[in-house]
């Protein structure tokens, strides 16, 4: 006989349309940026099932976001962790008292403020276009870079033999104050926006304050020790610091909340920076 059991109606949520597996996993890629997926709870079974049913969308979305959101608190305070210790790295520093060490190698003090003229001719100099480089290319390029005028500075401070490449190095040292001014609290700040959390800014600010009065005293307590030990090995402690420094800039993400076109040319942002200028 034939049996007149019918088959159930199907479950409603079952008529809604889901997204697939690969596509909210590609979103996440993206998101997290290629990294920590395996950390992620996304992938397993329970997250995207229950023991009955699929889970509501509405549900479903709020999970993911959720889950996106805690990944993106981890990463900010690895962000700030970094900045924090890049800005250590930055601060310290063996040759603060730059103009003794300069006169104890017998520069005069003639020669002396020609090198100082020297770094705030090219500190204004690149002033502007240093600023205007932060916003077309971002703002850890621009920190990198910072770091390598720095290094540079220091190491032909190291090979210096005459007053020449003491000019030249002065230069490149007015070009690290360049672009490292208001790039690192500028990607704080968009970083901290990025979750939320722009009001966290002051104290970031505030936590920098004493990281830059720390480092400063210590270094003009040092002072003296960079005196004892020479330029040479002053300067090349300098260079230690700074390639560390590099390496935490390296490590930190690129946070864009505006949108940049391919086409930007760093030029006619120059320009209309100086029309601006002249305008107000």
């Amino acid at each position: 006989q034939r049996s007149t059991k019918t088959e159930s109606a199907p479950h409603p949520l079952c008529q809604h349309t889901f997204p697939s597996l690969r596509t909210l996993t590609n979103a996440l890629f993206r998101r997290l940026g290629g990294s920590n997926l395996k950390k992620c709870a996304f992938f397993k079974p329970h997250f995207l099932f229950t023991k009955e049913k699929f889970l509501p969308w509405k549900n479903l979305c709020q999970n993911f976001n959720f889950k996106l959101s805690r990944l993106s608190m981890f990463n900010i305070k690895k962000q700030i962790k970094l900045l924090y210790a890049s800005s250590i790295m930055g601060q310290i520093s063996l040759s603060a008292t730059w103009v003794a060490i300069l006169a104890a190698r017998g520069f005069s003090l003639a020669q002396i403020g020609l090198a100082e003229m020297i770094f705030h001719i090219v500190s204004l100099s690149a002033e502007i276009p240093s600023g205007v480089f932060a916003d077309v290319f971002g703002r850890k390029k621009t920190l990198v870079i910072s770091s390598v005028m720095r290094n540079i500075s220091n190491l032909i401070m190291v090979l210096s033999n005459d007053f020449f490449m003491v000019c030249v190095a002065m230069g490149f040292n007015a070009l690290y104050y360049n672009f490292l001014s208001g790039a690192n609290e500028a990607l704080a700040y968009d970083s901290l926006k990025s979750v939320g959390q722009e009001s966290q800014f002051e104290r970031y600010a505030s936590n920098e304050m004493i990281i830059y009065r720390l480092c400063e005293g210590l270094c003009l307590l040092l002072s003296g020790f960079s005196l004892f030990v020479g330029y040479k090995i002053a300067y090349s402690v300098n260079i230690f610091f700074g390639i560390w420094q590099m390496v935490f800039l390296l490590k930190l993400k690129e946070v864009r909340l505006d949108s940049v076109q391919n086409n930007q040319n760093v030029w006619k942002e120059i320009g209309k920076c100086f029309k601006n200028s002249f305008g107000f």
